[in-house]
């Protein structure tokens, strides 16, 4: 993950921006940028879903449930 996707991911969780290297945020933040994480990586697991037998398929929608269900727990 580049620099600039790490600074676009911290403001789209609502971190403020004191300039590229300095973030002010609360656990809320953190855990919105958990969230936005996790999101991505479950879409990758299903975006491999057009490629694979029916078997595959299954283990990443699995793999993809599993990433998400972890937002579920308490921090």
């Amino acid at each position: 993950m580049t620099k600039d996707e790490i600074i676009r991911m911290a403001i789209d969780a609502g971190f403020d921006q004191e300039d590229d290297d300095i973030f002010i945020c609360g656990i809320e933040h953190i855990q919105k940028l958990l969230e936005i994480e996790r999101e991505a990586c479950a879409n990758i697991c299903l975006d491999l879903t057009a490629w694979h037998s029916k078997l595959a398929i299954a283990a990443f929608e699995s793999a993809a449930d599993a990433i998400k269900a972890r937002g579920n727990n308490d921090v």
